[in-house]
């Protein structure tokens, strides 16, 4: 989920849910069943934007960049480099309003 400055689309936080174990239902040793509830972790992520509203840096919950973007002049993504993390850290958000779909290679804008 993300959010954004109100009014704008100015990106200021992702917040991640990850499943790490699914909820099941298990026979018990007597017979009965035994429900399991589901396992989640949360991470909260913020962003850095420049005067633009593009973002440029993403950072964790204590502070760490994990995930760093350079532009080129009309805003295409020149680089970007995920920091000691899985690329489940990656940012997908562009220009204001602009989402990046990595599997077509398109941006979507609102």
């Amino acid at each position: 989920m993300y959010l954004y400055e109100p009014g704008t689309f100015v990106p200021l936080a992702r917040l991640d849910e990850t499943l790490e174990q699914a909820a099941y239902l298990a026979t018990g040793t007597d017979g009965r069943f035994v429900e399991y509830p589901a396992r989640t972790r949360h991470a909260t992520y913020f962003y850095q934007n420049d005067h633009l509203g593009t973002p440029q840096e993403l950072v964790d919950a204590s502070g760490k960049v994990v995930w760093l973007g350079r532009y080129l002049a009309w805003g295409a993504l020149r680089d970007a480099k995920l920091a000691n993390r899985a690329a489940e850290t990656g940012n997908l958000i562009r220009a204001q309003g602009q989402y990046h779909d990595e599997e077509l290679g398109l941006h979507y804008n609102r």
